[in-house]
């Protein structure tokens, strides 16, 4: 079965947005291509509808709702273990455009010879023609990651086309050779920030990163935690973003940090409160208290993230 293409996709409880998304992806593939769904103990049959519609999927059952990173890392293990040239991790909030697999394998057949470790669509916010994701930067002085294009209209995707400081765990696609010498994603990272991890520890590896901008995707922006400033979305990602910076960041951009790194917080944290969201700005206030390496409880408690003290 495992002969070109493994996308692997984590599902917890997807339901109808799963389903809309593996039918968009079924659709796209060839023969040998195959999706790899790892399913977090979900009670509402999205997995089991998937299985009995397609028959290119291979479903791998969790007993409990285990953090990305993890649950990624074992269907990322089993392609591997099967020789399959190429693994994606894909999203299940998404819309594949027709000939996206296509045009990923063969931007990274092209650049073979710059060991391209890892290239990504461009990816646009649902329902739109608005860039979600066209490659990233990370701005280390200011500890903050930024997504270039967001907001741009689509048609000026061929600005970002080309290399990258990281990609986005929402879409990419790598050579097996990559992911063995990088490895799988760091499971210290339980859900965000584990695609920049991979992203720098691949280029201190000697891989490059890329951004095919013809090939394209849509994202329901964080559908699985139920909104773009929702609570649960604000901690893991400042949580795990605080993670990534306190493990990665070079000698040089440590002491501008401590000044760059509070000014960016302030600065959100303002936002936070002119959208009068109370409840995003106590996810983001208790996020800022935990230290990096702090253990952070899992599974996901909307109630326990934004309770009073």
């Amino acid at each position: 079965m495992f002969h070109r293409v493994a996308w692997v996709m984590v599902n917890h409880n997807g339901g109808g947005e799963l389903l809309a998304t593996v039918d968009s992806l079924a659709d796209d593939l060839s023969a040998g291509d195959t999706i790899v769904l790892v399913d977090n103990g979900s009670g509402d049959g999205s997995a089991e509808q998937v299985l009995a519609l397609h028959r290119n999927v291979v479903l791998l059952r969790n007993d409990d709702n285990l953090p990305f990173s993890a649950a990624s890392n074992r269907g990322i293990q089993y392609a591997l273990e099967r020789d399959c040239p190429w693994i994606g991790l894909l999203n299940p909030d998404v819309r594949v455009t027709p000939g996206l697999t296509d045009e990923l394998v063969r931007a990274l057949e092209e650049g073979g010879a710059e060991r391209v470790g890892a290239v990504s669509p461009v990816i646009t916010f649902g329902g739109t023609d608005r860039i979600w994701f066209a490659g990233g930067v990370i701005l280390w002085p200011l500890a903050w990651i930024h997504h270039r294009g967001m907001g741009k209209r689509r048609g000026n995707a061929y600005r970002y086309h080309g290399f990258t400081s990281y990609l986005t765990g929402c879409c990419w696609l790598s050579p097996a050779q990559a992911w063995r010498e990088v490895g799988l994603l760091d499971e210290r990272y339980l859900m965000y920030a584990e695609d920049a991890d991979w992203s720098a520890r691949a280029r201190a590896a000697g891989w490059r990163l890329r951004v095919h901008s013809t090939a394209s995707l849509q994202h329901n922006v964080s559908s699985s935690t139920k909104g773009r400033f929702s609570p649960v979305k604000l901690y893991y990602r400042t949580v795990m973003g605080r993670r990534f910076f306190k493990f990665n960041t070079p000698l040089w951009a440590r002491p501008l940090q401590l000044i760059g790194a509070t000014l960016m917080h302030l600065v959100y944290a303002a936002f936070l409160l002119l959208t009068g969201n109370a409840e995003a700005l106590e996810a983001y206030r208790r996020a800022l208290r935990l230290k990096p390496t702090e253990r952070v409880k899992w599974p996901p408690s909307p109630k326990q993230i934004v309770s009073s003290s």
